[in-house]
């Protein structure tokens, strides 16, 4: 398994917020056992070998979606800036074929609009089991993924702060020439139920109409988590800075057009793992001692003006 990213966190710096989540609690419990062969993930197989649940089938599913709201991450305006899918299965007969991975309107619990998205081909997606990277709160996992899309423009979390994020199928078409993807999901039955199945987890059908697994007495989830930036509370300023490498393995440099007062190093967890005061422009702060992850910089001016943003420790 690769590195293992921080990546779920609510945090709050200064006096304004940052509150940046990966949403993971419908997957909760499902990987919570450390050893993979007792996580409670799966992927189903509708009977008469006709395709998959969560995935390409006969039935021309067009998307599987996930429904984020309230109860699912969304805690006020932002963006959505990215989303993390776990492809379970894949086969690509070698056509070029794109899916894409998208967030979609909220309308009255079916999918409405498409608001934004990114295209990716199958043939790009790596399902190796070496390829899989994992959600974790430092200490328990919290969900598992092998992409990764982050949009270039953020989406604007909508008005009625809920939304679909998840991914399209190939087409009849596709499907008969060979191309397949299939998202992984929790396990119906035994430690985990995912209780909200009918309403919050799902498929786009043919006719454009939500089909909720619980629909079917499933009572499962998709390992689709989508990263949000919750910007209404936020008040900082930027200062002119260039820092780098990102990712950084030992040190992380920090330039900047006028004098600087400090330099902190915050985890996603909201915890100062590195704190140091600084006189003059430019400064190197060590980060060899830091666990593998993202995290935060802040960069404090003499003046008072306040600089935040992520980088990566390798």
């Amino acid at each position: 398994m690769k590195k293992i990213y921080f990546l779920a966190v609510s945090l709050l710096l200064g006096a304004g917020a940052i509150a940046q989540t990966t949403v993971t609690n419908h997957f909760e419990g499902a990987v919570a056992d450390p050893t993979p062969t007792n996580w409670q993930i799966g992927i189903l197989s509708w009977s008469g070998g006709t395709g998959y649940v969560s995935g390409s089938n006969v039935y021309e599913d067009q998307a599987i979606l996930q429904l984020f709201d309230a109860d699912y991450g969304v805690t006020g305006p932002g963006t959505i800036d990215n989303v993390k899918i776990h492809i379970g299965y894949k086969s690509d007969a070698g056509n070029g074929t794109l899916v894409t991975v998208g967030i979609w309107e909220n309308n009255n619990g079916t999918p409405g609009a498409l608001l934004g998205s990114s295209d990716v081909e199958i043939a790009s997606i790596d399902t190796a089991a070496a390829s899989t990277q994992a959600i974790t709160d430092g200490t328990t996992i919290k969900g598992i993924y092998n992409l990764d899309v982050t949009f270039g423009t953020p989406i604007t979390i909508p008005a009625n702060q809920s939304y679909f994020a998840g991914i399209t199928l190939p087409n009849v078409t596709e499907i008969a020439n060979g191309d397949t993807v299939v998202v992984l999901t929790t396990v119906d039955g035994g430690n985990y139920q995912f209780a909200d199945a009918t309403t919050h987890a799902g498929a786009l059908d043919q006719t454009d109409s939500w089909a909720g697994y619980g629909s079917f007495n499933l009572e499962i989830a998709n390992a689709i988590f989508p990263t949000m930036n919750f910007t209404g509370n936020v008040n900082e300023n930027n200062l002119d800075l260039s820092v780098y490498p990102n990712p950084a393995e030992n040190v992380l440099n920090i330039d900047a057009a006028e004098s600087l007062s400090s330099v902190k190093v915050i985890g996603m967890d909201g915890r100062v793992v590195v704190n140091k005061e600084v006189n003059g422009n430019s400064t190197s702060v060590d980060v060899s001692g830091i666990e593998a992850g993202s995290y935060y910089y802040e960069v404090v001016s003499s003046k008072g003006i306040v600089s935040r943003s992520s980088f990566v420790k390798q």
